[in-house]
C-alpha cells in the first residue's frame, strides 16, 4: 500500500506573512516594526536568513526538476500498462496464447500498479515545488524588506583604513 500524502500545513496568521518594517539599523543590531515577532535581529542572523533563502531558491529548482522527471516517468508507466493490456487481449486470440494468459495477466497487474504509484508521485512532486515555491514567495515577501534596508544603511560600508592600522 502506498504511503498517504502528508496533511496539508495549517495556514498561518495574516500577520505573519505582512512583511516586515525595519525602523532602524545600527552597528550590530536591525530593530524591526511591531509587526515582527522579535524587536531585533543581528546581522549574522540576517546573514543566515539570507543563506536560507538561497538554499531554498536551490532546493525549488532541485524539486521542480524531479517533478518534470516525474511527469515524463509517468507517461512512460501508463503506456507500459496499456501495451501490457493490449498484449493479454492478442495473446486470448492467439492459438495456445492461454498458457501465456496468466503471465500476462501479473504482468499487466503490475504496469497498472506503477503506473498508479507513478501519478500519486507526480502528484506529491507538482504538490512539493508549489509548496516551495509559495515558501519562497511568502519568505521573501515578509523578509525582503529587511535584508534590503540592512543594504541600504550607510552601516554597511567597511571601516576607515585606520580601523584596520590599529
Amino acid at each position: 500500500m502506498p504511503p498517504t500524502a502528508p496533511p496539508k500545513p495549517t495556514t498561518p496568521p495574516a500577520d505573519s506573512r505582512s512583511p516586515i518594517t525595519v525602523t532602524s539599523v545600527d552597528a550590530s543590531h536591525v530593530h524591526l516594526g511591531p509587526e515582527a515577532t522579535a524587536g531585533s535581529v543581528t546581522r549574522g542572523e540576517l546573514r543566515t536568513f539570507k543563506d536560507y533563502e538561497r538554499r531554498l531558491t536551490v532546493r525549488h529548482g532541485d524539486v521542480g526538476k524531479v517533478s518534470d522527471g516525474m511527469r515524463a516517468l509517468a507517461q512512460f508507466a501508463e503506456e507500459r500498462a496499456a501495451h501490457a493490456t493490449r498484449l493479454l487481449e492478442a495473446a486470448k486470440t492467439v492459438k495456445g496464447g492461454n498458457n501465456l494468459g496468466a503471465v500476462l495477466a501479473r504482468l499487466e497487474e503490475q504496469a497498472k500498479a506503477q503506473a498508479t504509484l507513478a501519478v500519486e508521485t507526480l502528484t506529491r512532486a507538482a504538490r512539493a515545488t508549489d509548496a516551495t515555491g509559495a515558501l519562497l514567495a511568502n519568505v521573501s515577501t515578509r523578509y525582503g524588506g529587511v535584508f534590503q534596508a540592512v543594504v541600504d544603511s550607510d552601516e554597511t560600508a567597511p571601516a576607515d583604513l585606520h580601523f584596520y592600522k590599529d
